[in-house]
C-alpha cells in the first residue's frame, strides 16, 4: 500500500482517506511536510482514528497509527 510511493504520494493517499474519513483537509494552506505531519498527528487522534484500519500492506491491515509512523517515520 505505502511503500512504494514516493514520501508525497503518501501524504497525498492519506489525505484523501482522511478526507474520506469527514476530517480536515491537511493540505489546505499547507506547504511544508512538518507543517502536514502535524496536523494529520492532530487529526488522526481527535477523530479517533489511530487504530483504524486504512489499508492493507501485504495482505495485512493497516491501521492509521502504523500507516502514520510508516510516512513520517516516527510514532503517532
Amino acid at each position: 500500500m505505502l511503500a512504494p510511493m514516493s514520501d508525497i504520494a503518501s501524504e497525498m493517499f492519506l489525505a484523501q482517506r482522511m478526507l474520506d474519513h469527514r476530517g480536515p483537509d491537511v493540505f489546505d494552506g499547507t506547504t511544508d511536510k512538518q507543517s502536514r505531519m502535524r496536523k494529520f498527528r492532530s487529526a488522526i487522534n481527535e477523530c479517533g482514528l489511530a487504530s483504524v484500519v486504512i489499508g492493507s500492506k501485504q495482505g495485512k491491515p493497516v491501521t492509521w497509527a502504523e500507516a502514520f509512523e510508516t510516512v513520517y517515520a516516527e510514532p503517532l
